[in-house]
Parts: structure tokens; sequence; C-alpha cells
């Protein structure tokens, strides 16, 4: 089975009563993808008004190895897709 190579960021969700949790993670084509998808998901942010729960990236940019089937979700987003859950990605390709 075919692997594709992709740049990957954990995400991280916080509020204000307990502490970070797992928010899942971005999967992009190229750094400039993840760039460009960091600043659409900050862009209506304002360090003057903290929502009560908020999502940052945690700016771990790594490269994994993608299904098919995910890759093909990436090729058609404008800069990348979010997961939630958890999805097979790998380090290292078969």
């Amino acid at each position: 089975m075919k692997k594709f190579e992709v740049f990957m960021d954990k995400w991280t969700g916080r509020d204000r009563w307990s502490g970070p949790e797992d928010a899942g993670m971005s999967l992009h084509l190229t750094e400039k993808d993840y760039h460009e998808f960091v600043k659409e998901a900050y862009k209506d942010r304002d360090s003057r008004n903290v929502p009560e729960y908020y999502e940052n990236a945690d700016g771990s940019l790594s490269k994994v190895f993608v299904s098919d089937e995910i890759y093909k979700k990436i090729v058609a987003s404008k800069n990348g897709i979010r997961y939630y859950g958890n999805i097979k990605v790998r380090q290292e390709v078969d």
C-alpha cells in the first residue's frame, strides 16, 4: 500500500477551568499550507476577548505518512484538514 508524505501538527485545547487537552491534529501538503491554515484558524482571535475554550496549534510540525484516502482529502482541501480523533499516521514508510 502506497503511503504519502505530508506535514502534521498537533493541536491543544484549553479552557478556563482545566488544563490542556488533546485537540486532534492538522495535516498539510506543504509548510506554506500549514502556515496559511493556522493564520486562517487564528484570524478572528482577539487577545482582549479570550473565549472560555480555544485551540492552538502546537507548532511542532513534523513529516508523517498517510494513506491514499487521507492524502486525497488533503489535496482537495484549501490548505489542509483537521482531525479530532485518532487516525493512522506513520513517521516512517513501510
